[in-house]
């Protein structure tokens, strides 16, 4: 990946908007969108559950986010 630099935050500013998007670059959107959707997905059962305390809730909150699937 190539690193520019800049003089102005302008000019930083104004290359982050792609003017004349193609093809390569909304495969590249679509890929980033999957990735992030894999990786920040929390995911958890359906359902309601009940627990006793609120220790007991955080703990078992805390498996289903180190064991999730990928």
């Amino acid at each position: 990946m190539p690193v520019f630099k800049y003089k102005t935050y302008q000019e930083a500013r104004d290359a982050l908007i792609v003017k004349n998007p193609d093809e390569n670059y909304y495969r590249m959107l679509s890929d980033f969108y999957e990735t992030f959707g894999k990786i920040f997905t929390k995911r958890f059962p359906h359902g309601v559950y009940n627990f006793k305390t609120i220790q007991e809730a955080q703990k078992q909150k805390e498996d289903w986010i180190l064991n999730r699937l990928p």
